[in-house]
């Protein structure tokens, strides 16, 4: 994971970055899918980890969100997108 980082972000064990060139990677524990990152992703242009799910904003400014569900928390409001 050497490189350049535009952000990180932290969520329980584990972590995700968005590189220089705008590739969201997500690092450690994947209980629940939190590091998975979507096929399709493509670019990102920010990221935000929590308890065990992320959401990444990407180049097309749609928000996407992968991990945990449990509390309906990947569902992204029509309001963002």
């Amino acid at each position: 994971m050497l490189g350049i980082y535009m952000g990180v972000s932290v969520g329980d064990e584990f972590m995700c970055t968005l590189r220089s060139d705008n590739i969201v990677q997500c690092l450690e524990e994947n209980t629940r899918n939190q590091r998975t990152v979507p096929d399709g992703l493509g670019s990102g242009k920010s990221i935000s980890a929590r308890t065990a799910h992320t959401c990444a904003i990407k180049a097309d400014d749609i928000v996407q969100c992968w991990g945990n569900h449990s509390s309906g928390q990947l569902i992204v409001s029509v309001e963002f997108q």
